[in-house]
């Protein structure tokens, strides 16, 4: 999950933080959260391994305030219990184990390009205690992806502007039984959102939210005051007007209830 600008607090992919490093996002995060546990949001009480973050900032995550935008909509995927969850470019796992713990019923699937990503996943997912419900692996091939697509299924995807190798319906005619939210990156593919609804409209009520700069009221009251000056530039994703998300729902039947 690495994004075109990122965050200058963020901790790249490749790069190994340690605790004895002194950088200042390593100590910020230890201060706001000593026990590496998610502080607020949908995902309120995840624990991480290290304060580790793949491709994207990570004091949003620890906080609870990364990609706001999407947390009604993750609210919504988890009060809908989906038996069979696939993330497409799960970084270090923050989604995917995050819906683990929310959903206790379900089984994931977890895919990066990433190697170390990958290790640091299975450690998330060992200390939630969700490894026995999670399947974690590189990036799927088309057969084994045709035998995931069940119905009912639900795919978070951010897969770096790769989207339509994995949404093409050709290849995946199972995906119009498919639930899905996926990270859009128009700055790469400048009409992906109009051929991403042009495709699915037929069958799926489709919803999009842009993504937007994050700010001080975004953290939960009981947390702004830990906030301290110029901190508040480690709550920005650094995202710009290239990023769209889609919320897509098959129109047939009801997804995902037990």
């Amino acid at each position: 999950m690495f994004h075109l600008f990122p965050n200058p607090f963020a901790i790249l992919k490749h790069r190994t933080n340690t605790p004895s490093e002194k950088n200042d996002e390593y100590q910020i995060a230890k201060r706001l959260s000593p026990g590496k546990a998610v502080l607020s949001g949908p995902f309120q009480g995840l624990q991480y391994p290290d304060y580790i973050s793949y491709g994207s900032a990570l004091i949003p995550k620890l906080l609870g305030t990364y990609e706001k935008e999407l947390h009604p909509w993750i609210s919504d995927i988890i009060c809908k219990r989906y038996r069979r969850i696939i993330n497409i470019g799960c970084a270090e796992g923050y989604y995917s184990v995050g819906l683990a713990v929310q959903i206790t019923k379900s089984t994931v699937w977890a895919f990066d390009v990433d190697p170390e990503a990958l290790d640091f996943c299975k450690k998330m997912a060992q200390v939630n205690n969700v490894y026995e419900r999670m399947h974690i692996r590189l990036m799927p091939n088309t057969s084994t992806l045709k035998k995931l697509l069940v119905k009912n299924s639900f795919i978070f995807s951010d897969c770096e502007g790769d989207e339509m190798l994995y949404f093409d319906l050709q290849k995946f005619p199972e995906l119009v039984a498919c639930s899905f939210l996926v990270e859009l990156h128009e700055i790469k593919h400048p009409h992906e959102k109009a051929e991403f609804v042009e495709k699915f409209h037929r069958t799926h009520t489709i919803k999009t939210v842009r993504a937007c700069e994050r700010k001080l009221v975004d953290v939960p009251i009981g947390l702004r005051q830990c906030i301290r000056g110029s901190e508040i530039t480690a709550l920005n994703e650094f995202r710009n007007d290239g990023y769209t998300w889609m919320y897509a729902q098959p129109n047939t039947h009801s997804a995902g209830h037990d």
